[in-house]
């Protein structure tokens, strides 16, 4: 996902921070997972100019695996959310940039893993989109290898 989006943060001159938690196991489609990733820090991506940062970050909080793409870009009115995450919804300065299907496929994609997606913002501030998968999806730091094996399109590359 880093490589996939970094000449967009280049080209906005934002700075993207990459923050994973180390030997962090997920059990679910990467590719699905690798798809909301790319929608978050595309997102983000588009709506942070020059000198904003975009952090990627996760990490196991009480058993569940929290993802999380903060941006300290141009943000989103609070009576906006749940119009950006309803198909096709944009909200004021975002209209005309994208399909506004992002958000709401990034959402359906992690309550298909059994998980959930919510958006905290300030306009002008930024904003964080936060994603948890529970504890059933994740594997304790080290088991990785007594896992059964997955698919290769299960395996995100994230």
């Amino acid at each position: 996902c880093q490589r996939l989006t970094a000449m967009r943060f280049r080209q906005k001159g934002s700075l993207l921070i990459m923050r994973p938690q180390p030997g962090l196991y997920l059990r679910g489609d990467g590719r699905k997972i690798t798809q909301v990733l790319l929608n978050l820090m595309t997102n983000a991506a588009k709506f942070t100019g020059p000198n904003d940062r975009v952090t990627v970050s996760s990490e196991l909080r009480n058993g569940s695996v929290i993802m999380s793409v903060a941006d300290t870009g141009v943000g989103i009115a609070p009576e906006d959310i749940p119009l950006v995450l309803s198909p096709y919804g944009q909200a004021g300065s975002q209209t005309g940039e994208g399909t506004g299907l992002g958000l709401p496929l990034s959402k359906r994609l992690a309550e298909l893993h059994g998980g959930s997606l919510a958006i905290e913002s300030t306009p002008g501030a930024g904003t964080t989109v936060t994603i948890v998968f529970p504890s059933e999806r994740t594997l304790p730091t080290g088991t990785a290898a007594l896992a059964p094996p997955m698919p290769p399109t299960a395996r995100a590359v994230c």
